[in-house]
This record gives structure tokens, sequence and C-alpha cells, in this order.
């Protein structure tokens, strides 16, 4: 039996004694944290999503498919470096740059923690909870921060853009010079929206 990750996360909140908390997610932490936010909205205060991933939306960018097509069966086949590559190349690199052209630091951060993960994830049959986050973007009554990097998915711009558009006083900011890790690409753009 799957448990939703935002069961994982209340079960945090609950024990560290936290009521209310603004969550912050890049990717597919965003993607959880609007998840958490659909099903426990009491609990929220507001959301900052950089590359948001949301549940519900469907891949369309032919890259990231090819890429976690490959991925997918480079973690079925126990092929670990395979897997983090593909990673690499979808979320770090991502569909508008080669990887020569990243900053090589990040890519070797990425890679670690990538393999990290991997590691300790390898069975590669997770099973996904989805609250459906893509019909259901009018409920949020949350403040709202979206980044998105300008080097990024098209998917990824898509759910910005929706999020944007659906959610009352949501804002996107675009990031130039990121891709999906705005994070790390563009810490004093990211940690401003966070902090300010």
């Amino acid at each position: 039996m799957a448990v939703p990750d935002g069961e994982d996360l209340l079960a945090l909140l609950d024990g560290l004694g936290v009521a209310n908390a603004v969550l912050v997610g890049l990717s597919l932490g965003a993607r959880t944290s609007l998840d958490f936010t659909l099903t426990h909205p009491g609990r929220v205060d507001g959301l900052v999503l950089a590359g948001p991933g949301m549940s519900g939306m469907t891949i369309t960018d032919p890259f990231i498919r090819a890429e976690a097509t490959r991925t997918m069966a480079a973690l079925k086949a126990g092929d670990l470096p395979g897997f983090v590559d593909g990673f690499l190349r979808q979320w770090v690199d991502g569909p508008r740059r080669a990887p020569s052209e990243v900053d090589a630091g990040i890519r070797e951060r990425c890679r670690e923690m990538a393999m990290r993960t991997a590691v300790a994830h390898r069975r590669g049959d997770a099973e996904w909870i989805e609250a459906g986050a893509a019909d259901r973007l009018g409920e949020l009554r949350v403040p709202l921060v979206a980044l998105l990097g300008d080097l990024d998915s098209v998917d990824i711009e898509r759910v910005v853009d929706a999020l944007a558009a659906t959610v009352p006083g949501a804002r996107k900011v675009p990031v130039p010079g990121a891709g999906h890790m705005v994070n790390l690409e563009q810490p004093a753009v990211f940690n401003r929206e966070l902090l300010g």
C-alpha cells in the first residue's frame, strides 16, 4: 500500500508541533507541496514553488518524455549511473542546453544527490498517489510565488502559467539564465523571493 508524500509531510509537521507552515518546494517537492495544500488547506500559510511539477499534468515536452523513458529503463535495469545521467540530462541540463553549458559544480552536486537518491530507492517501483492538482488549482487560497527558469521545460512553464492564471494573487517570477534548478543556478533570485 502506498502512502501519499503529503502524509509523510503531515506526520513531520505534527511530530515537530508545527500547526501551519509556508511550504517551499523544487520540482517534485513543489508537486508534493501543492498536493499537501489541496489535501490539508488549513495547514499551509503560503507556497514558494521553483520549477514546479504538478500532479495530474501531462508531460508533452518530447525531450523530457524521451529522457524519462531512458531514465526509467536504466533504473529498472539496475543501471544507477545510467539513471543518474538521464536525470541530469532531464532536469539539470534540460531541453535547451548541452551538459557543457551548465556549471560543472552544479552538475556534480546534482549528480551526487541523484546517486544517493537512486541508491536509497533503487527498486524503481514506486506507486504515485495523485491529488490531481492540475484540475484543482482554483481551490488554492494561499499566497503563492512560482519561479521559472527561462531554460526549463515547456511543461514546467505551462505549470507556472496555470498557477499564475488560476490562483488568486499568485506571482510568476521569471529567472533568467536558469534551467530547472533555479535555486542552485540563481541563488540570489531564489533567496530574494523566498525571504522577501
